[in-house]
């Protein structure tokens, strides 16, 4: 008899000697090899590891090795709680595996928190039914006591449990995801966290609010998705005295410069209202996402301010263009045309070429002279550095203080081969090439010096097209 008992316990002896630690091993590889933080596979493996293989061990040793009592408390407690460690094991498993069929054919047909609530009640009903069964309890009395509980639970949990299911009201709908971006009290923030309670979001600057669920339930979002283009608007005020066909050119070359635009043609300028002492603009262009709109702006009305300068319009309302930029006269155009250098002495015919000058200030990234564009004037470099480039791609050169840009192009009044870029903030005098004509004509050792340097530039931009295979001819 005791022969055929031991023979009957060396299966059960070898498999939980052998067996559960090789099991376990067997998991856990498993779990290294192929189920990551983000795998679908590593919730059903760790349910095996962590409660399934520990469960049964348990089992057999108590029913099968130890040979309890089976109406014995120790084997009733251990018959409950395996009984509920398997049943929640399987339905966690069974929720990882719809929860990853259902990613591999599209979105979840319902949030991943309904999958959670569901498991769990299922969970709960089954283990009520294993502790009925288990111990006799009358069920419905049992239930009449989780009633009484929960009722009990929820007065004192109430402010919890509302913003539990304000969390299920507005993740159901799934209206916005991980690094979509939500209008917080008119500031953009980028959704960085969510939970059942609340959700994170970040803010331009690097701060982080949390937002309770309860708040969102009951407010408007306004949600821009994570790569999804959106529009930069602002108003600018400029003086009434301006033509509104100027005042929009003006505006649409200040944002068309802006680095971070998207789409040069979809920049608009409407009229917003007209007043006493100004008229309202309303500029609008479009970004890549929310994350650019405040630097985006910030490059606009930065720009903005060089091309009223360039415009002679004053961009801050009720201060003069005087007042803004500075007095323009032929006086400081004669004393920066003379302090270059590149002129020579004062002369009647420099005065009169100061005359027909202009000062003209770019912000660093500007665009001084466009590819394709007529420019029939020269350029005098007063301070700050440029670059002369192709469209293509490749710097010609680079101009500095004192430089007399002076081409071709200008003389014969045709479109400009290259690109002519503010690489730092450029104080420059436009002269129109009439104005330098005349000047040329008078003064020969001049117009021989000119002629060199036109030549020199011409025959570095036809090496610069010969580098890149004459993309740019």
């Amino acid at each position: 008899m005791l022969s055929a008992q031991i023979a009957q316990e060396v299966p059960w002896t070898i498999l939980i000697v052998l067996g559960f630690p090789l099991l376990t091993v067997l998991l856990i590889e498993l779990t290294r090899r192929f189920a990551g933080p983000d795998s679908a596979a590593r919730r059903p493996i760790k349910a095996l590891q962590m409660i399934v293989v520990p469960a049964g061990a348990v089992w057999i040793i108590v029913h099968e090795l130890l040979h309890l009592p089976p109406e014995g408390l120790t084997v009733k407690i251990v018959d409950t709680a395996v009984g509920i460690l398997l049943l929640h094991a399987v339905f966690t498993i069974l929720q990882s595996l719809i929860i990853a069929f259902s990613e591999t054919v599209g979105r979840l047909p319902a949030p991943r928190l309904f999958y959670e609530l569901g498991s769990s009640a299922v969970v709960a009903i089954g283990a009520a039914i294993i502790v009925s069964t288990i111990w006799d309890v009358d069920l419905g009395s049992l239930l009449g006591a989780l009633g009484i509980g929960s009722v009990v639970l929820g007065l004192a949990l109430q402010n919890v449990i509302g913003g539990l299911v304000a969390g299920v009201i507005v993740f159901s709908g799934r209206h916005f995801n991980l690094g979509d971006w939500l209008q917080i009290d008119g500031t953009p923030a980028k959704v960085v966290q969510i939970d059942w309670r609340a959700i994170t979001v970040e803010t331009l600057s690097g701060e982080r609010i949390v937002v309770p669920s309860a708040n969102m339930s009951s407010a408007s979002l306004r949600i821009t998705r994570a790569r999804q283009s959106v529009s930069v608007a602002t108003d600018v005020s400029l003086p009434p005295g301006t033509a509104p066909a100027e005042a929009k050119a003006l505006l649409l070359e200040a944002a068309r410069d802006v680095p971070q635009l998207l789409d040069a043609n979809a920049v608009a300028c409407r009229v917003k209202q007209l007043g006493g002492t100004a008229i309202v603009y309303g500029v609008s262009f479009p970004v890549a996402d929310a994350s650019q709109v405040v630097k985006a702006r910030d490059a606009f009305l930065h720009r903005l301010w060089y091309v009223g300068q360039r415009h002679g319009v004053s961009v801050a309302e009720g201060v003069s263009a005087e007042e803004l930029y500075g007095t323009d006269t032929p006086q400081t155009r004669l004393a920066a045309l003379a302090g270059t250098g590149a002129f020579g002495a004062v002369s009647d015919d420099l005065r009169v070429v100061a005359v027909d000058a202009r000062l003209r200030l770019y912000a660093a990234g500007e665009i001084i002279l466009r590819a394709g564009e007529a420019a029939p004037y020269f350029l005098v470099l007063l301070s700050g550095a440029a670059r002369v480039s192709l469209p293509a791609g490749g710097v010609v050169e680079r101009l500095a203080d004192g430089a007399l840009y002076a081409t071709r192009d200008a003389f014969r009044g045709t479109p400009s081969s290259v690109e002519v870029l503010a690489e730092s903030e450029v104080h420059l005098l436009e002269v129109p090439v009439t104005a330098m004509e005349r000047l040329l004509e008078r003064h020969p050792a001049l117009a021989q010096r000119v002629d060199m340097i036109v030549e020199a530039r011409t025959a570095a931009l036809a090496d610069s097209l010969a580098g890149n295979g004459g993309a740019a001819a």
